[in-house]
């Protein structure tokens, strides 16, 4: 009597086809046969099961109802982009789990301007690699656990620390995962949020409570980023402080600020749209110039205790370094490309006692802190999402975002079938867009966080 021993590899020969089985079937005799192949029976517990025939001449005998088993392969649309400039809503395997790994369903993924850049070839290489799904801003739902996993369960709401650093190196043993010397990132490394699955280290995954949404959720990632700026600089209560670019970054800023009880945050963007949204987000006063002899005078005294700079480019950071008070402290959040200089004194920094940090993205730690601050309600950010736009329209974003002809905020792609009810708020605007084809001209535009 014949029976299947062992089944070797699996492979699929394409999406219509019928799965190809490379399999060693051994005979009681100890003979092998390569020739049978596999008959559809049934699906239980996420495995597809298969009966094998011989086809040896015309005969067609079952192997004793054996049954051979292999993963139901699963296909998803995800955005790929497989260089630069070019993108397209693509089917894709669905990601599985490997130990210590989960697959997150994902709910909603907002729009970064390191996003656009991604699309556009403007990140440095070190940092992005294609092809590549993008999408680092990114709630869901726990839909698959992997061996080994303990601390995520199946529909747990979570997201992803994006870091997926090696732990070994001198950076990441003193914290500093972000400086890992193997950069590796969700949704620049790794396939990102722009999907409708994505699988994550359990270890990296935070459980989102009940008291927030998955799309306010979302917010706790750049949030991330500002926290540990503004925790650099050390803020007193009653501080005077600025934000240049009120973008949902320079929004997020505003709104982290006044958990400082500031006497007056001003608000700095070219783009005179911008005022309505960061007065909401927290500024007590805004300006849409860049003469920095105005904003000095607008402190009530020789300029700023701390200056958040979240545009990026010489002149935001100019600004950011003319305007701070003598001793004060300016945070830089905004990123500038490698052929952008500065023209400042050189005396500056010594003359004005000034202490500058740079700040690269978040820690770990200022992750966990943002969303403590979002799920205690001390911090709140859904008001800063301006815009939901269904995943399929992910081009009409973009093409919102270059365009910048209305006040914007946080741009967030998600799958509307998954939205939560409380997301119906009369605050926020659900994008209707047409459809535009990849690769037009909506990544033609600026990304950073303001127009400045």
């Amino acid at each position: 009597m014949s029976k299947a021993r062992r089944l070797g590899t699996v492979f699929d020969s394409g999406l219509e086809s019928k799965p190809v089985f490379v399999a060693a079937i051994i005979r009681s005799d100890g003979l092998a046969l390569l020739n049978y192949q596999p008959r559809y029976v049934d699906s239980i517990g996420g495995f597809e099961r298969y009966e094998l025939f011989c086809l040896a001449g015309k005969t067609r005998t079952a192997l004793s109802l054996k049954i051979a088993q292999r993963k139901k392969v699963h296909v998803m649309k995800a955005l790929l982009v497989s260089q630069p400039n070019k993108f397209a809503w693509v089917d894709m395997t669905r990601p599985v789990c490997g130990p210590g790994q989960v697959v997150i369903r994902v709910a909603y993924c907002g729009i970064c301007g390191t996003d656009i850049d991604i699309l556009r070839g403007k990140v440095p290489a070190l940092f992005v690699r294609y092809p590549v799904v993008p999408g680092h801003e990114w709630t869901g739902t726990v839909v698959e656990v992997g061996p080994g996993v303990t601390n995520c369960a199946i529909n747990s709401r979570v997201m992803a620390v994006g870091y997926l650093n090696c732990g070994v190196c001198a950076h990441c043993r003193a914290g500093e995962v972000n400086h890992c010397e193997v950069h590796e990132q969700i949704g620049f490394t790794h396939n990102g949020g722009f999907a409708e699955f994505v699988v994550a280290p359990a270890r990296c995954c935070l459980e989102i409570a009940d008291t927030i949404g998955l799309d306010e959720a979302v917010m706790a990632e750049p949030a991330a980023t500002v926290v540990r700026a503004i925790d650099r600089a050390s803020p007193q209560r009653g501080l005077k402080a600025a934000v240049i670019g009120c973008g949902p970054i320079g929004q997020t800023a505003l709104r982290t600020l006044g958990l400082y009880e500031p006497s007056a945050i001003l608000g700095i963007d070219l783009s005179p749209m911008q005022e309505s949204l960061a007065r909401r987000a927290g500024a007590t006063s805004f300006v849409s110039t860049s003469d920095a002899a105005e904003m000095v005078s607008m402190s009530g005294a020789d300029g700023w205790d701390v200056v958040i700079e979240c545009a990026g480019g010489p002149l935001a950071l100019e600004t950011a370094l003319t305007i701070v008070r003598p001793g004060g402290h300016v945070a830089i959040i905004g990123a500038s490309s490698d052929d952008q200089v500065l023209s400042v004194p050189a005396n500056i920094f010594y003359k004005k006692d000034l202490r500058v940090d740079g700040i690269l993205s978040y820690t770990p730690e200022s992750f966990r802190h943002a969303l403590d601050l979002l799920t205690s309600g001390r911090l709140r950010l859904k008001d800063l999402i301006t815009h939901r736009v269904p995943f399929e329209k992910f081009t009409n974003a973009v093409e919102l975002l270059a365009a910048r002809a209305e006040p914007l905020g946080k741009v967030m792609v998600g799958h509307s079938d998954r939205w939560e009810p409380n997301t119906a708020d009369s605050r926020i605007r659900m994008a209707k867009l047409d459809p535009l084809e990849p690769g037009s001209p909506a990544i033609a535009g600026k990304s950073e966080d303001t127009m400045f």
